[in-house]
């Protein structure tokens, strides 16, 4: 089975390609260059697999939360290719994909495990939670996990670093020290690849996206500020 993997909630962008076993990672930059690297890296991916896009089964997409204008590009770019080749679109949300992801890195450095509480950084001091018992998670790789939008005031007061709860993301230079400090925090080695055991297992049980419908989960609505700027006089 080629399965095709697009992760565009947070940066780094990444693309991911299976095939049977192995896999192939590519990497891009910032998210603000996600309409500029996404095609690129799939076209890098699937030639250090030797693969056409004819021959991809499915097309998999980190469905947020994360960046709205980036998982747009991704949801853009994965439906177009699902279009035109006529192939299955299975979405992933990007919490599930990261506590699966950590759950699998902490395993044998944390024990005992209370809870994974994968984040993403959204903006100022404010972060997209999920979280889940690693083992439901094992148990079931379908499960949705409970999400929400805290603070990182809000986010140390809930998790606190003795309980045993590990809190895994990608750190903002900024917030480093006080994440560090206050929570039992996992600098999370996270991609595309993450995407593939739970999309292995939708197309598995055939449990694709509508491509008329489909779109990102934001968990927040997106807010449009006023420009300060003076175009006229």
């Amino acid at each position: 089975m080629n399965i095709l993997a697009l992760e565009t909630s947070h940066a780094p962008m990444s693309v991911a390609l299976s095939v049977g076993d192995a896999e192939v990672i590519k990497f891009g930059s910032a998210w603000q260059r996600t309409s500029e690297e996404i095609l690129p890296l799939i076209e890098s991916a699937l030639s250090q697999a030797s693969l056409s896009l004819l021959q991809i089964d499915a097309v998999a997409l980190s469905n947020g939360p994360g960046s709205f204008t980036a998982l747009r590009i991704g949801m853009s770019t994965a439906k177009g290719l699902c279009f035109a080749l006529d192939k299955p679109l299975v979405t992933v949300g990007t919490l599930e994909a990261m506590a699966l992801a950590a759950e699998r890195q902490v395993r044998n450095e944390v024990q005992p495990i209370a809870a994974l509480v994968p984040v993403i950084y959204s903006k100022a001091d404010e972060f997209f939670v999920g979280e889940i018992a690693p083992t439901a998670l094992c148990e079931n790789l379908l499960l949705e996990i409970p999400k929400c939008y805290l603070t990182i005031n809000e986010l140390s007061q809930r998790y606190r670093k003795e309980a045993g709860e590990v809190v895994c993301g990608r750190s903002p230079e900024k917030l480093r020290p006080q994440i560090e400090t206050c929570l039992n925090w996992h600098e999370l080695d996270f991609s595309a690849a993450a995407l593939l055991p739970i999309a292995k297992e939708k197309v598995k049980k055939e449990m694709f996206a509508d491509l008329a419908f489909a779109e990102p989960m934001y968990l927040k609505n997106f807010e449009a500020k006023k420009s300060t700027r003076k175009f006229f006089g």
